[in-house]
């Protein structure tokens, strides 16, 4: 798709109307009408703001943005929480109602339908968060930046969704062999590990080459955006790297028994790839300024959006918390034009400065959190 004819059509295909939450984290009860466009979320920090994206993220992808447990979303002091959005998608309204008890299963509904699987939500509410957090996906570990395209993979294709879901279970299984064995004095089933190896390659191979033809047509989108909110001529590349590119993982695994069993671990497999950020040819984490870092991971974001609305031809929900910061004021203006734009979905921005909001979206839709 080419976002840059003139002959664009009206994009606005996805927006959430209103969110009812009940017992969720901070929120006791609250009901929050939007705009379809700009919806510009302040108040001081603490104050719930962050909670509410969540919340959103909640309702698309089915569960949490952060890390742990299920029961840590349910207010203090409650012993459930529930979630209702009225979306509109296609002119029709969808609503979607998420809810936890304590002790009980999560449940997930559509239209008053239940999903059997959470997992069967994952794509049919696009979204996309940008939160100050994502500068990790530079300085921590490769999980970091593998869980950030297969959350993108998982929502344009429920095939790879699937596939990366028994390839993880699977994977949890081997490792549990390993150690099993091993703790008990015992020899590894050996066909018991062929089974395990054989669905790992089928699912394997399948989730590498869906990695390798994503991050083509990614790096487009990415390269655009960065050179836009840079402004100015950086090098920057971002390449997808598997041991697969070099070898079979069918024989990757046969060759690294040995090692497995002395590591009790699975050491070879897509489980391994990773996403190399550089600047100049030379790695951003270590050369990359704050802004430039900031400016990277903006960029990826924003670049998810267009591959998500490329792929599903819907503009995934932006939810934007607090990402003025570390930015200097030519990013931010530019960063604004971006959200201003007809292709872009409809965006919720979280700012503990209110009126630096108000300057920069004169004509969003405000809701301010109270202290």
């Amino acid at each position: 798709m080419n976002f840059d004819e003139s002959s664009e059509k009206n994009i606005q295909t996805l927006w959430l109307k209103e969110i009812h939450l009940h017992n969720f984290k901070s929120y006791e009860e609250k009901k929050y009408a939007f705009s379809s466009k700009i919806n510009c979320i302040v108040g001081e920090n603490g104050v719930g703001k962050t909670n509410l994206l969540d919340a959103i993220h909640y309702l698309c992808i089915g569960k949490s943005a952060f890390l742990g447990t299920e029961s840590q979303q349910i207010r203090q002091g409650a012993n459930f929480f529930a979630l209702k959005g009225k979306f509109e998608q296609e002119k029709r309204e969808e609503v979607v109602l998420c809810s936890l008890e304590k002790g009980k299963k999560k449940e997930l509904k559509l239209n008053k339908i239940p999903y059997k699987k959470i997992s069967e939500h994952v794509g049919k509410l696009p979204c996309v968060l940008l939160q100050p957090q994502d500068t990790d996906l530079i300085r921590e570990s490769s999980e970091f930046r593998r869980s950030f395209f297969d959350n993108l993979l998982s929502q344009t294709s429920q095939p790879y969704l699937q596939a990366l879901i028994l390839y993880q279970h699977t994977l949890k299984q081997r490792n549990s062999l390993l150690k099993q064995c091993h703790e008990l004095g015992k020899k590894v089933d050996k066909n018991l590990i062929k089974i395990y190896d054989s669905i790992l390659v089928e699912k394997g191979n399948f989730i590498f080459e869906m990695r390798r033809k994503m991050i083509q047509k990614f790096n487009v989108f990415f390269q655009k955006y960065y050179q836009d909110l840079a402004q100015e001529k950086e090098a920057v590349s971002l390449e997808y790297r598997s041991e697969l590119d070099k070898e079979p993982l069918a024989q990757l695994l046969k060759d690294s028994q040995a090692d497995d069993l002395r590591l009790l671990r699975t050491t070879k497999g897509v489980h391994k790839d990773d996403y190399v950020f550089l600047l100049h040819t030379k790695s951003l984490k270590i050369y990359g300024s704050q802004g430039q870092q900031k400016t990277f991971v903006i960029a990826l974001q924003f670049a998810k959006s267009d591959y998500l609305y490329a792929e599903k031809n819907c503009p995934p929900l932006l939810l934007l918390d607090d990402i003025f910061d570390k930015l200097d004021d030519s990013r931010i203006e530019k960063l604004a034009e971006i959200l201003h734009q007809e292709r872009m979905g409809q965006a919720f921005i979280s700012d503990a400065r209110p009126e630096r909001s108000q300057a920069i979206f004169q004509t969003g839709h405000f809701i301010s959190i109270p202290s």
